[in-house]
């Protein structure tokens, strides 16, 4: 996986990270992750169990694909800024609006 992370970002891949075990709790992709080399503090919290990760999140009406979204869903997906805005409402529908 690493390997895969140095190809994608190439030039800008960060060097030195820290490695942290992902833990065998609750099912994950990856039994380890890494972290900025300065953010020990935050590390350090996650290994003793005050801090936690959450990967791959998002606001999805029902599974859909990058074919079918504009049709299917609601939000706007598979960009940042927008997955932003509709985390920040939680309420994909509008329906408190």
């Amino acid at each position: 996986l690493h390997s895969q992370y140095m190809d994608v970002r190439g030039s800008i891949a960060l060097h030195n990270t820290l490695e942290i075990s992902a833990g065998t709790k609750n099912p994950q992709p990856c039994s380890s992750f890494g972290l900025h080399p300065k953010l020990t503090s935050v590390r350090d919290l996650y290994v003793a169990g005050d801090a936690l990760f959450v990967a791959n999140t998002g606001v999805m009406a029902k599974p859909i694909t990058i074919e079918n979204s504009k049709f299917e869903t609601p939000v706007q997906l598979f960009a940042h800024n927008t997955m932003q805005r509709e985390a920040w409402s939680v309420d994909i529908y509008n329906e408190v609006a």
